[in-house]
Order: C-alpha cells, then structure tokens, then sequence
C-alpha cells in the first residue's frame, strides 16, 4: 500500500511538472504593433478571459486587428465559429502583464456580446440595429456604450461585472442582475423589466419608460422611470425608487417615489 501511494505521487508530481513545463509565461515587451485577424462574416462578439475589446460599426465590411506588444499579440486566438466572433488568449498561456492591448472590431452591425471572465467590451460610436440586442457578462467585465437602437434589448449580468448603457433607444428593455454587478441605463424605452437576485443594483432612473415591472429578491436596490403603470416586488430588504407619476400596483413598504 505504501508503494502505490508512493507511486501515486511521483505520478502527480510528473504530470504536474509536464503541465508547468508547457505554459508560456509572457510579459509584455515596449515594442507596440497592429496586426490585422483575417475572419468569416459574425453578427455575435464572444469575448472569454481578459482580453478587451473595442466595437466600432461600419458600413463596410468585417474587419478585426490587434493593437498590442509583439509578443502578446500571437498568444490571442481569434476565430468565428457558428456566427461568432471567439476572443481569447491561447491555452497554457500566463501573462504576467499585458501592457495595452485592444482587439478592435469593425462590423456593420451585431446582436449579441457576451463575457465570461474579466475582460471589456466599449461599443465606440453606437449600435444602430432593427433587430434584438443581447448583452450578457459572467464574471467581472464591462460592457459600456452609448447611442444604442434596437428593438428588444435583453441585459444580465451574473457575477459582479457592470453594464452602462447610455441614449438608448428600444421598443422592450429587460436587465436582469444576479451577484453584485450593476447596469446602469438612460434614454427611452416602451417597456422595462427589472430584475435583481442578489447585491446589485440597477439604476434606470434615467430610462424612461411607459410601463415598468421590478422585482427584488435579496439587498439590491432598482431605481426607475416610470411614466404610466409601475408593477414592483420585492424580497429581502432590497429597495425599488421611482421617478414619475405611474400607476403603482406594489406593497408599500420599501417602494420609494424620487
């Protein structure tokens, strides 16, 4: 017994040692380039890990490229996969430092980014669509823009990454928060649906919005804008604020007019 424990250890030991062997481990030199990521046509950005990304929309065509120091910028695997553009670093990489590194996107339009992990996404100049925006984060990135157009825009954060949004412009907006990140949304919307399960907090108050359905489980807060009917829940000592004159069908303890 004692030699197949034995045994058993060095054999971990081994297989350890093999593993480490093949990780690079990488810091960033000063020497700066752009690379251009040749890609198939994507309508989605799937960003994994902690690499950011930079969403410009055109007119023309899909365009990808990397702004990063020479030895980090061949460690990012990028590549289209089912109508996605896939970001993320190689695997048995371990970078030490980064230094700047942006992947930059140019694309005539999307309709979905989604993180999973602590990278960034900045939409640039907006994001003008007819069809349905999804953004999603699981982890502790961000998603951050302004100027977006849709029809039904859908937002959950699970985790405690943030989502700030700013002019927007939806016929239905839905923001579910599950964790303890928080979105933070202004502009004009016919309907909201608010959710947060958890620490987070959404902040709409600068969302206008006909009618308006909240819900709290937990000790995140919602703050809204109401116009016409204001349905809100709540659970735990969570809190749901108002901003307008709706019609409010809602206990009244813990709903707050602004």
């Amino acid at each position: 017994m004692k030699n197949l424990l034995i045994a058993a250890v060095v054999a971990w030991s081994c297989l350890c040692s093999h593993s480490c062997i093949n990780i690079q481990r990488t810091e960033a030199s000063k020497n700066y380039i752009t690379r251009v990521v040749k890609t198939d046509n994507f309508n989605a950005i799937r960003l994994t890990g902690s690499p950011n990304v930079v969403y410009t929309q055109t007119d023309g065509k899909v365009h990808v490229e990397v702004y990063g120091s020479d030895n980090i910028v061949d460690l990012l695997d990028i590549y289209t996969e089912n109508g996605s553009l896939n970001v993320k670093f190689k695997r048995n990489t371990q970078i030490f430092n980064t230094g700047k590194l942006e992947v930059r996107v140019f694309a005539p339009s999307l309709d979905k980014m989604e993180i999973t992990g602590s990278g960034d996404i900045t939409i640039a100049s907006g994001l003008k669509t007819d069809k349905d925006l999804h953004f999603s984060i699981t982890g502790s990135g961000d998603i951050t823009g302004s100027d977006i157009r849709c029809s039904q825009l859908s937002l959950s954060v699970v985790g405690s990454g943030d989502i700030e949004l700013n002019r927007i412009t939806a016929e239905n907006t839905q923001a579910r928060v599950t964790g303890s990140g928080d979105i933070e949304l202004s502009g004009t919307t016919q309907s909201a649906d608010y959710t947060v399960s958890g620490s987070g907090d959404i902040d709409a108050v600068r969302l206008e919005a006909d009618n308006v359905s909240a819900s709290v489980s937990g000790s995140g807060d919602i703050s809204c804008h109401a116009v016409s009917v204001l349905k809100a829940s709540r659970s735990g000592s969570g809190d749901i604020s108002y901003k307008g004159n709706p019609e409010v069908d809602a206990p009244q303890k813990g709903i707050h007019r602004l």
